[in-house]
């Protein structure tokens, strides 16, 4: 079967999957032409990811890869046997940054033995022991590389950030036990009240068996007394069985049931978060609808709700049946009050498989999709004429973006596809806010910029106008904004000047192109025109010896670079241009070498990830108020009367491993008197 030719078979081939190898979605593209023409063994398609394993002859062991086929990037390479992960293993992020999630050692295709969990921004999250893919014994940290939880043996009290179905940060705080949730939690949204500060609002405390919810629990409403359903309390009491919600109900201020779940049945709402647009704006998705085994089963709809300045908007998003949580059959609309038409049809798995498109209520599209993707059909235009056909991914098309608050339709490529992917043809990108402003246009080739294109400042400003090759500036000219002038770049090659567009004409980088990359001595400029990095880049990105400053001058960094990250020996500066870190540095963070406050060493040894792992160190009071307690060795420090503490005193000194304070140390008091001397464990004193 070298394509899937229609609807039907497609659905018969999942039906397969799901019952031989237990696997989910089936996704086609351009490095899996024939897959049921290859051993099944050596490519498997599940829930929109494939995987390719191959003999490594030099070690004798299979490496394999797990790819997102969607966009085709790697989610996890490593060591297979048997068909499954055994050995070492790197997970990554779905995300634009590719970042690390985790990497460590696996068994029968589960996490097992050593290894590192890290945030989206590359920080580290867990570092410990794994068994059978649970947390079993190891230190957690938070998001700015403190430790938050320890856990052994599979128990302790563990905190945890996780994304919901709606792909929103959730933050736990709980009991863990049998390296899973086991006891009383609490689960939190985090809303910002500013740039710079957080605040957790609580969503949910209650009951947990095998990390799962499971007895009783409180939901908190994000709308708390939000009028149309004038709440009676800002929390439901509900039952949970195995993670479902099983029985509870809402009332209003007048003690009427506005629903109510029995075993599972019933109507029910729930409020999801879906983002935050601004800090006074907050939009949130609402769900109301039918329940059967304490599901979404049956007629339901969600709805957005705008917080803030517009908080009586509630626009429908989707209206139609659920199967087991997810849309089987609907449509979808947009606009400010929901007033027109965007998509009705089927769903398999959450994603489009079959139906129609509108814009404004004027059909634009009928046919399959394949992972959302226009696979089988046809394009219309406003008088009903096809205006292209596509089959298996193949065809001419017409693309739009819409803008959903305004329903305004805009270009953004016209031309050919292949495997339901661009070919070639003219695109037309856009900004992310202000969809009438083209950020660039051109021709395209195997989805990327080739041959003759125009790319803007902003509005109709060019930035640079000629040939690109492989998404590369290849030929043309890259302007100055703010006069005629250029600078002219050929076969890849040409010294180039950026603006900013701003008053003063600030340059926001200079350097040379190599091969249509930077290459050689670059200068960086912050949007005031301030020097903010000078040194070598290679192939696109920072290496060899550079320096970083701070916006009013002085030295943030001086070092090495490789691959676009502080790697080898370097040097960091506090703003007042006072050392903070001398030794070597490990993908952008600290291995090893000295850390100093304002002048004193405060720690000297080996780190991890940036953090203090072992070596000999010193903590240091810090400011802090009456509404705050301070710790030190388990014992609760003693607040002075005037309730101020100044940074430069110290509190311990002496050595730390894995993280912590482990071995001999002092510990003195505010005036700098010794007030113990001898063992510590764990970060506390040694029990005698």
């Amino acid at each position: 079967m070298d394509n899937i030719p229609s609807y039907k078979t497609k659905k018969l081939i999942i039906s397969f999957i799901e019952e031989k190898i237990k696997l989910e979605l089936i996704k086609y593209n351009k490095n899996l032409q024939n897959i049921f023409n290859i051993s099944i063994i050596n490519y498997k398609v599940f829930s929109g990811k494939y995987q390719i394993i191959e003999k490594n002859s030099t070690k004798n062991i299979y490496q394999g890869k797990i790819y997102n086929s969607y966009t085709d990037k790697i989610i996890f390479e490593g060591e297979y046997l048997n068909g499954k992960k055994n050995g070492k293993g790197i997970e990554y992020y779905e995300d634009k940054k590719h970042t690390i999630k985790y990497e460590g050692e696996y068994l029968n295709g589960k996490r097992n033995g050593k290894g590192k969990e890290y945030y989206d921004n590359g920080n580290l999250k867990f570092i410990g022991e794994y068994l059978n893919g649970k947390k079993w014994t190891g230190k957690g940290f938070n998001d700015n590389c403190e430790i938050i939880y320890k856990i052994e043996d599979g128990k302790g009290i563990y905190k945890d950030k996780f994304k919901n179905s709606y792909g929103v940060d959730i933050y736990f705080f709980g009991e863990y036990l049998n390296g899973e949730k086991n006891g009383i939690g609490k689960e939190y949204y985090c809303e910002r009240s500013n740039l710079n500060d957080k605040i957790f609002t609580l969503r949910f405390e209650g009951e947990y068996l095998n990390g799962k919810r499971h007895g009783k629990g409180k939901v908190y409403h994000i709308f708390k007394g939000y009028e149309s359903h004038d709440f009676s309390d800002n929390f439901y009491e509900m039952e949970y069985l195995n993670g479902i919600m099983w029985n509870g109900k809402i009332c209003n201020d007048k003690g009427n049931i506005i629903f109510e779940i029995k075993n599972g049945k019933g109507i029910f709402i729930e409020d999801e978060k879906c983002e935050e647009y601004t800090i006074y704006t907050k939009y949130y998705i609402r769900f109301e609808g039918e329940y059967l085994n304490g599901k979404k089963n049956g007629k339901g709809k969600e709805f957005m709700i705008i917080s803030g300045r517009n908080s009586q908007a509630k626009p429908t998003i989707f209206e139609g049946e659920y199967l087991n949580n997810e849309r089987k059959k609907g449509i979808e609309k947009i606009g400010a009050s929901s007033q027109f038409l965007n998509f009705e049809g089927e769903y398999l798995y959450n994603h489009k498989i079959k139906g129609k498109e509108y814009y404004k209520d004027d059909e634009i599209y009928q046919g399959e999709y394949l992972y959302d993707k226009k696979w089988n059909g046809k394009g219309y235009n406003k008088n009903g004429e096809v205006i292209y056909e596509l089959i298996n991914g193949n065809g001419k098309v017409k693309e739009y973006k819409i803008n959903n608050n305004y329903c305004d339709k805009y270009l953004i490529f016209e031309g050919e596809y292949l495997n339901g992917k661009i070919k070639k043809g003219i695109g037309y990108e856009r900004n992310e806010f202000y969809c009438d402003y083209i950020k660039f246009e051109g021709e395209y080739l195997n989805g990327e910029r080739n041959g003759k294109g125009k790319k803007y400042y902003f509005e109709d400003i060019i930035k640079f106008e000629g040939e690109y090759l492989n998404n590369k500036k290849w030929n043309g000219k890259y302007y100055n904004p703010y006069d005629k002038n250029f600078f002219e770049i050929n076969n890849g090659k040409g010294n180039i000047k950026s603006y900013y567009l701003n008053e003063e004409h600030v340059i926001r980088k200079e350097g040379y192109l190599l091969n249509g990359e930077r290459n050689g001595i670059w200068k960086e400029y912050s949007f005031y025109g301030s020097l903010v990095f000078e040194g070598e880049y290679l192939n696109g990105k920072r290496n060899g010896k550079g320096k970083e400053y701070y916006d009013n001058g002085n030295l943030k960094f001086e070092g090495e670079y490789l691959n676009g990250k502080r790697n080898g020996k370097g040097k960091e500066y506090y703003k007042k241009n006072i050392l903070k870190f001398e030794g070597e540095y490990l993908n952008g963070k600290y291995k090893t070498g000295k850390l100093y406050n304002y002048g004193d060493v405060i720690f000297e040894g080996e780190f991890i990830e940036g953090i203090k792992w072992k070596g000999k160190g010193k903590e240091y009071y810090e400011k802090f108020n009456e509404n705050k307690e301070k710790y030190f060795g388990g014992i609760k420090i003693k607040e002075k009367e005037d309730d101020y503490c100044y940074r430069g005193h110290v509190l311990f000194e002496g050595e730390y491993l894995e993280g912590e304070i482990n071995g001999k140390g002092k510990e003195f008091d505010y005036d700098g008197d010794l007030i113990f001397e001898g063992e510590f464990v764990n970060g506390k004193r040694k029990e005698i």
